[in-house]
């Protein structure tokens, strides 16, 4: 029964998770994973201590040998209510990161190269449920993510959130500075995903051309919108092609009609992007104005949710979604170990 209400919930996500509990119910244990790494496996509940699924989170890496033992970030969601594993490789992993003047170039020896330097991490059982870290610093820049699984609300659907902490350390300021995030959903593969286009509606990057990283959606005021491209991305010059409404990504339904929508702060968000054909919905984060000064940092804040649209159709349904997102900014960064003036 408690399966059936949970998942029956989930197309109208009446109720988004507060993050408040007396005592967690979900929990985590740490395991080594196939690759040697520090593995969280979440026990996922919710407040009613109905089950809500198993997932699986690899924060580390000591040594990594190349850049598939270096991605992190949530690689299996396991979900009765999602009839299906969605993930074809870990999401809000790193990529890229890039600034004017940056001397390292592209290409098949050092692809995705921040997944080389080692990442340290750890798991925290807290109040409201379970968070998950991992920090790295690469090329004077640090990196910290925060994942947050909280105890859900019955009512409503499946969720969590992301914080991503970047501080400059290298001691000079960084102009148009950049870092690429990928979530790989299975979901999508050669089927395109779609973004929340400046209409109100979806567009498929498909639709538009795309295959991967072919062209780059933004939002129309941005620094990046006036420039034509992204500064020094590191697939398809960087082209901007369209304009969003917010930037949020939506991929193909599941087996079981639930989409998965990702969806990323706006202010320190320059681009999404579509790779792989389909099966990346990348995003990139920039701090405001795209100049990191030395010793600055920037935040931002990015939810995941499991859902189809209500009444209305997705215009109405993302409407929501999106100021329910916006009116959390502040009490989901609050409730990660970096407290917003460090790592």
């Amino acid at each position: 029964m408690h399966r059936r209400s949970f998942a029956g919930a989930l197309g109208g996500m009446a109720m988004l998770p507060m993050l408040e509990a007396e005592s967690a119910r979900t929990t985590c244990r740490v395991v080594k994973d196939s690759q040697g790494r520090d593995m969280a496996v979440i026990s996922w509940r919710a407040r009613d201590g109905s089950d809500v699924g198993e997932v699986d989170l690899p924060f580390t890496a000591r040594a990594p040998r190349d850049s598939n033992e270096g991605r992190l970030g949530p690689i299996a969601i396991r979900a009765a209510a999602l009839g299906s594993v969605p993930n074809a490789y870990e999401w809000d992993t790193r990529e890229w990161q890039w600034w004017k003047g940056f001397s390292r170039p592209f290409g098949p020896e050092n692809d995705e190269y921040t997944r080389l330097v080692p990442a340290a991490g750890g798991a925290e059982q807290r109040q409201w449920g379970v968070l998950v870290w991992t920090r790295y610093e690469s090329d004077g820049v640090e990196t910290r993510q925060d994942w947050l699984f909280p105890d859900l609300d019955p009512r409503g659907g499946i969720h969590y959130d992301c914080v991503i902490t970047v501080r400059n350390r290298s001691g000079v300021a960084l102009e148009e500075y950049g870092q690429f995030f990928a979530s790989y959903l299975a979901w999508n593969d050669g089927k395109g995903h779609f973004y929340w286009a400046e209409s109100g509606e979806l567009a498929n990057f498909a639709d538009g051309g795309g295959k991967h990283l072919d062209f780059y959606v933004t939002a129309r005021d941005s620094v990046c919108a006036r420039l034509g491209h992204v500064p020094h991305c590191a697939r398809g010059g960087g082209r901007v092609r369209a304009f969003w409404r917010k930037p949020v990504s939506v991929s193909i339904a599941g087996p079981r009609g639930l989409h998965h929508v990702q969806m990323t702060e706006e202010r320190v968000t320059s681009a999404l992007a579509m790779g792989g054909r389909g099966y990346a919905q990348d995003y990139i984060l920039a701090p405001p104005g795209l100049t990191l000064a030395a010793g600055a940092t920037f935040r931002a804040h990015v939810r995941h949710i499991f859902g189809k649209p209500t009444g209305g159709g997705w215009p109405n349904t993302l409407n929501a979604w999106w100021q329910a997102f916006a009116a959390s900014h502040l009490r989901v960064h609050s409730l990660t170990t970096a407290k917003g003036t460090g790592i």
